[in-house]
């Protein structure tokens, strides 16, 4: 888990259920005040997922999808923020 850069969300990774003989996992965030859990819908397991500070980017680590290394570049995939009232 990890806070994003101001600190308004938690983000983390958890399993969706059973999907085959594979678990099928997403990142998630839940407002630091309280409330539901939302699904960003990335579709792989995001361990160690870090915020960059300028919120615009998210790094984690992952395995389980291929054998071979991967390095993924994930942009303009976050919901957008509503303004504040």
């Amino acid at each position: 888990m990890t806070w994003t850069a101001d600190g308004k969300y938690i983000l983390f990774s958890k399993p969706l259920g059973p999907e085959g003989d594979k678990e099928e996992w997403d990142l998630w965030r839940v407002p630091a005040e309280g409330g539901e859990a939302q699904r960003l819908g990335v579709g792989m397991r995001c361990d160690d997922p870090s915020a960059h500070p300028d919120g615009q980017k998210i790094a984690f680590s992952s395995y389980g999808r291929t054998s071979l290394d991967e390095l993924w570049v994930l942009e303009n995939f976050l919901p957008l923020l509503k303004p504040a009232r």
